[in-house]
């Protein structure tokens, strides 16, 4: 694996959980930015991560949440960022692994 790091932007749909692939140990940047920021109703987000293109590849489970909607405790989870998008504001979590507490890898 080379230990050259690069940016790479992942666009996301705004729905409750959703999984990308991604190189293992991304760091994911807290920002998020609407994926057509002049759009009244959002349908899918940026978010940007530092990455060793390299590195094989996972899957990463992510939570978008609308203020005053309920988190799930089915994924335990930390925040990443928050999006507005009149009249919404969006939280984007990152779903930690429910058997390693690690991240947002999901094992099959």
């Amino acid at each position: 694996m080379s230990d050259v790091k690069a940016i790479w932007k992942f666009t996301i749909p705004v729905t409750d959980v959703v999984e990308v692939e991604m190189p293992r140990n991304a760091r994911v940047l807290p920002f998020v930015q609407p994926a057509r920021p002049e759009s009244l109703v959002m349908r899918s987000m940026h978010l940007w991560a530092e990455v060793y293109p390299d590195a094989p590849k996972i899957i990463r489970r992510f939570l978008v949440v609308g203020t005053g909607n309920p988190i799930p405790d089915a994924y335990p989870s930390h925040w990443l960022a928050s999006v507005v998008d009149p009249p919404f504001v969006w939280h984007v979590y990152e779903a930690s692994d429910p058997i390693t507490g690690v991240g947002g890898e999901v094992h099959g």
